[in-house]
């Protein structure tokens, strides 16, 4: 005789469209201690959906918020404003140019980026500040130079020395991190702007490009 044939079939709906975690919890048990429960909820752009607010809460109901700031945050007003705007303008939504963190309405740190377009398509940082609680902002750190590429090639500490940067093998790799001299004259050291360009796009140096 022949064997039955048996067929299961369902139907289904496809899920579309975004998903984005809103709430997350995490309870610990421990022998002999009370029970730990931390929820974190998060807030998202309405229209962009980068996450703008991650808000923890833990079992005494403390909360602690971090609130990231993108270039469409600071397109508006506040310095670099037009900056920030070109770059939104371009797509770039999720560079993250500045961060605040909060212990319950007090802000403990704001950090945040100033930008510069360096060409008609590189937009990157000059300029990193950091607050403390209600202190003035300072200066950290200044990018002051980028190669064609994107890479920093010049960097220098509030208040250090200038640091420069040189890259090889396709840009790849750091070759050279040359301490306290301008990067005018490590261009001038190194015969220029092409031949620095030249040596960065070679993936195969030989010993002695490199020495």
């Amino acid at each position: 005789t022949d064997e039955p044939q048996y067929f299961l079939s369902s139907n289904f709906t496809p899920v579309a469209g975004r998903a984005e975690l809103v709430q997350s919890t995490t309870t610990e048990y421990t022998p002999n201690l009370p029970i730990l429960t931390t929820t974190v909820n998060n807030v998202y752009d309405q229209t962009d959906y980068y996450l703008k607010e991650s808000k923890l809460i833990n079992s005494r109901n403390e909360e602690r918020k971090t609130v990231t700031e993108y270039p469409k945050d600071r397109a508006a007003t506040g310095p670099n404003a037009s900056v920030f705007s070109a770059m939104y303008a371009k797509n770039m939504i999720k560079n993250v140019v500045g961060e605040k963190q909060y212990i319950g309405n007090t802000q403990l740190m704001y950090q945040r980026k100033d930008y510069n377009a360096w060409t008609a398509d590189l937009f990157a940082p000059t300029t990193v500040y950091t607050q403390k609680l209600d202190a003035n902002e300072e200066p950290r750190i200044h990018f002051t130079d980028y190669d064609a590429h994107g890479a920093v090639v010049a960097v220098q500490q509030e208040g250090g020395v200038p640091i420069c940067y040189v890259w090889g093998y396709g840009g790849d790799y750091l070759v050279a991190k040359i301490t306290n001299a301008d990067y005018s004259a490590v261009k001038t050291i190194l015969g220029g702007t092409i031949a620095i360009e030249n040596f960065r796009n070679d993936k195969n140096p030989s010993d002695l490009a490199v020495e």
